[in-house]
């Protein structure tokens, strides 16, 4: 059985993109493939980092700027985490922890035939951190023409191309090594096009590659009586609770988040009082028991499709819109994405979605995205 390795952004703290990895990693197995992840972790250079943070630090206290996150110690963040780090444990075959890519170590001690990168943000460069982020383009097997690369559903994460024309040569030059080449967003395979000339195709997000009856199986989720509006805000500026009020009243729902806001002291600093975060089955499970769902999570929307569900998704610019635009419009929800509260009005709520249609495109999209992950793997 050949191995494929699979190279995404560490995972921990992001429900969204431990799935991602979850679903690609049931998918490529699926297709008779071993997949093993790359269990990636980045650097952190603390003679770097920490005069950094003491700089922001008196700065935001200085000027009254947005509270400065300065995260607990290592051993309190880890549980934090602790949920997380269990499922990855779980459900996922994967690799030693891994700080230094190296052709040479992982192909020799893992047996890896072939890699794939992505899904998620997995080029967008900021997101790269310590880590070279040409390793995401596979710099680190440049001299190895045997085995397999592929790019599957990977993310710029942002509407412009962020590379000078020295990057883009690189890139470019180990891009034209790959033996499939695909995209999350349609906005993003054109921006590989017009700045390098490369075609491409877009796919789905792994996480639509399983519909709703294989996680509602295979995670044993229950089906709770009492349906609720459930939120799911990453950034503090979407949420209204007087707006979320107003909604509950009108379906008659009781209201749910997760609590994803970590407790600052006045002057930013994290306690302690509300450790550790959910775990990634009781996420998944307020999407399949929610009755309306408000999110500004790209993730949070595409949970809301697999199960079904109306929902509202946020345009969060700093997060990238594109990557919410490519998918609602094709499945036929771009009514769906709003700006801000001021856009919400009852008619948008009673609106219905009319998920036979969009099921019926899904499982056209889903078809053509296998086939895209099997043809390539197979060579």
């Amino acid at each position: 059985m050949k191995k494929i390795g699979i190279l995404t952004l560490p995972l921990k703290s992001n429900y969204g993109g431990i799935m991602q990895a979850f679903a690609l990693h049931k998918v490529v197995g699926s297709l008779g493939f071993e997949p093993l992840l790359i269990n990636i972790q980045f650097k952190t250079n603390k003679f770097v980092e920490i005069p950094k943070l003491i700089v922001k630090f008196f700065f935001n206290f200085l000027f009254q700027k947005e509270k400065l996150i300065i995260y607990p110690s290592i051993t309190q963040t880890e549980h934090l985490y602790s949920n997380n780090i269990r499922f990855i444990d779980d459900y996922f075959n994967k690799t030693n922890e891994v700080r230094t890519l190296s052709d040479y170590n992982l192909i020799d001690n893992y047996k890896i035939e072939g890699f794939v990168v992505g899904s998620d943000q997995v080029w967008r460069k900021e997101y790269s951190k310590s880590i070279d982020f040409f390793n995401y383009f596979f710099n680190f097997l440049s001299k190895n023409d045997k085995v397999l690369k592929i790019a599957y559903a990977a993310s710029f994460g942002l509407d412009y191309w962020q590379f000078n024309k020295k990057e883009t040569d690189i890139i470019k030059k180990l891009l034209l090594k790959f033996n499939g080449i695909s995209l999350r967003e349609n906005q993003g395979a054109q921006l590989l096009l017009e700045n390098t000339g490369i075609d491409s195709i877009d796919v789905l997000d792994p996480t639509l590659l399983l519909n709703a009856e294989f996680y509602t199986s295979f995670f044993k989720i229950p089906k709770k009586k009492n349906p609720h509006l459930f939120t799911y805000i990453l950034d503090d500026k979407y949420y209204s609770e007087k707006k979320i009020n107003e909604i509950c009243e009108i379906f008659n729902l009781e209201k749910s988040s997760l609590n994803m806001t970590l407790r600052k002291s006045k002057l930013g600093i994290i306690k302690n009082s509300n450790l550790p975060f959910p775990s990634v089955i009781e996420w998944i499970g307020h999407f399949r028991n929610s009755e309306f769902i408000l999110t500004d999570s790209f993730h949070g929307m595409v949970f809301s499709i697999i199960f079904n569900k109306k929902f509202l998704v946020f345009a969060n610019k700093s997060r990238g819109i594109s990557r919410f635009e490519s998918l609602l419009n094709k499945l036929n929800l771009e009514s769906r994405l709003i700006h801000d509260f001021s856009q919400i009005n009852k008619n948008l709520l009673d609106q219905e979605i009319d998920y036979k249609l969009v099921n019926k495109l899904l499982d056209k999209e889903r078809e053509r995205s296998i086939e895209f992950l099997q043809f390539n793997l197979s060579k």
